[in-house]
């Protein structure tokens, strides 16, 4: 009998919430039973999406009053995720399988020690902090010795501690940037989303405004400034509107200044899953206007915002979507360049409804049942 410990030590709220709701769906289908370690608050956000936990995941809280949001409160919430992630692989059985599903990196090192002493099969989940390896963006001392783990080739790692990215693009990616001995743990498996099936067609055939829209916070990273840019080069022409959906940040004026819409609703706060699908049905496309390098190392929940609601999208090229569409299909336009956007949005400004999409098939490939069917083959479940 499989039994597994998944361990959210750091969620609260929406947290990654889909991410963690499908994670944890493609694992039931991979473990006999479950213990499901997290947050009460995103245990219940990850069970409304869910619609109710599998039968086989056993839930358990470990409530943490959420302080509110400053420098220090983060770091003491890094520190209690890295203590809880410690004291779960301790208090799991021996014959239990330790996932971690996000990980502070703070604590990769102490995971490590504990490991090799206990010889516990522990899975840690990699997300962003790939993209720190190469130490581009400024980060806390502390940050840069314990991500020196992922590339010092003395690092000894424990035999049973395995780690795991979100997609072999990502995956291969990575495998140049890490040591030798890391690259030999090194797993994936897809980033998968809890669908819904019951998405009405294209939402607006007969609306002639081409209405292209952006999802999530505002960040530079995710090519926040680009979007600026395309909406300003196109605000005179009537027929393209540019919309924000998510979290503006205090920088609603300079989006408004741009030309860029924000709906009802939105602003500098996080919206609820059902208001922010309700904005992007109400898209013709979702437009993705990060760097190419932008993730190389990390995937995109935003793109799976976008398939779940069967919009396509408009994205200049990068390794990750072009292996989405390698893998499972199109779902709408890669560009090469900046240029190749602008000529791109005045095409489809006349031709928006010419283009027909399967997203439904590219949801079932990427279902957490399909998603687990691959993952089963993969070293985790040979050694």
């Amino acid at each position: 009998m499989r039994k597994a410990f998944y361990i959210d030590s750091f969620s609260s709220d929406h947290f990654h919430e889909m991410f963690n709701a499908s994670s944890l769906l493609m694992f039931s289908h991979l473990y006999d039973n479950i213990d499901y370690y997290a947050q009460k608050n995103s245990i219940v956000n990850v069970t409304k999406l869910l619609g109710s936990l599998p039968s086989n995941v056993k839930p358990h809280t470990h409530n943490i009053k959420e302080n509110k949001k400053s420098r220090v409160n983060h770091a003491i919430k890094q520190i209690r995720s890295v203590m809880l992630n410690l004291y779960y692989i301790l208090k799991a059985p021996r014959d239990t399988d330790v996932i971690i599903n996000y990980n502070t990196v703070i604590a990769l090192y102490p995971i490590n020690y504990l490991v090799k002493i206990l010889k516990k099969r522990v899975l840690v989940v990699c997300h962003s902090e790939m993209q720190d390896i190469q130490g581009l963006r400024p980060t806390s001392l502390l940050f840069q010795k314990s991500i020196r783990f992922f590339k010092e080739k003395d690092v000894k790692v424990a035999k049973t501690l395995w780690f795991c990215v979100l997609g072999d693009a990502i995956r291969k990616n990575v495998l140049q940037i890490v040591s030798p001995q890391i690259a030999e743990k090194l797993l994936s498996f897809d980033h998968t989303a809890v669908f819904n099936y019951n998405v009405d067609g294209i939402q607006n055939v007969q609306d002639k405004t081409l209405k292209l829209g952006y999802i999530g916070g505002f960040r530079d990273s995710k090519g926040t400034k680009m979007f600026m840019e395309l909406s300003k080069f196109f605000h005179d022409d009537n027929k393209i509107e540019f919309r924000f959906i998510g979290n503006v940040q205090g920088n609603q004026k300079e989006l408004e200044a741009s030309g860029v819409v924000i709906p009802q609703g939105i602003g500098s706060f996080f919206i609820q899953r059902e208001d922010m699908y309700r904005h992007i049905k109400q898209l013709d496309y979702v437009l993705f206007c990060f760097p190419p390098d932008g993730y190389k190392f990390t995937a995109s929940g935003s793109l799976f915002d976008a398939i779940d609601n069967e919009i396509p999208i408009l994205s200049l090229k990068n390794d990750y979507f072009e292996g989405m569409f390698h893998d499972f299909g199109d779902f709408g336009y890669l560009e090469d360049d900046v240029d190749g956007l602008k000529r791109r949005i005045l095409w489809l400004k006349e031709h928006k409804n010419d283009s027909k999409w399967n997203i439904r098939s590219v949801k079932q490939k990427v279902s957490p049942a399909s998603a687990a069917q691959r993952f089963s083959k993969s070293k985790w479940f040979e050694s």
